[in-house]
């Protein structure tokens, strides 16, 4: 999760509602709105947090908090959501309607199994992404920066410049 862009409410309000409050190991789910069903498990939290009404925090379950972050973004999951969701202009789902999803509930030791190999497979993900973005970001300084002027006649007969910025090599004929 990113921290970077929060906004804060009193502590007057934060003491008053309890059941919004956030804390490390809980699994925040959008439930209104264009982005409904998306989740993210908190850590690192850096201080005192709560969630807006636009979402649901999911806390003090009795599954592997991992796995079941996991589990909520896959396509089964997904599909479970899309089939209750209402309204069109604002997509929502309800809590009642959450209650109803399917969850996939097997040994610990087997969610602590499936959570490991998918955390290593994830942190391959953004080795490869790292790279990506790395060799993107090298091959574009690369490219050379040719800028060209040209000449033209305005309306008046005036002469005018331009000036145009460059193109990548593969756009040159």
């Amino acid at each position: 999760m990113d921290y970077s862009k929060c906004t804060y409410i009193s502590w007057f309000k934060y003491e008053e509602s309890p059941e919004i409050k956030i804390f490390d190991g809980d699994i925040l789910l959008v439930k209104t709105g264009s982005s409904y069903g998306k989740s993210a498990l908190v850590e690192n939290l850096p201080h005192a947090a709560t969630i807006n009404p636009q979402s649901v925090v999911l806390k003090n379950m009795k599954i592997n908090t991992r796995f079941f972050a996991y589990q909520l973004r896959t396509y089964r999951v997904r599909d479970e959501f899309d089939k209750f969701v209402s309204g069109t202009a604002i997509p929502t789902f309800s809590q009642a309607k959450l209650s109803t999803v399917s969850i996939y509930f097997p040994s610990e030791e087997e969610q602590q199994r499936i959570v490991s190999r998918l955390d290593s497979l994830s942190a391959h993900v953004r080795e490869l992404e790292e790279v990506t973005q790395k060799t993107i970001a090298s091959s574009w300084r690369a490219t050379s920066c040719r800028i060209s002027s040209t000449s033209s006649r305005s309306a008046d007969g005036a002469s005018k410049s331009s000036t145009r910025g460059p193109l990548p090599d593969s756009t040159r004929t």
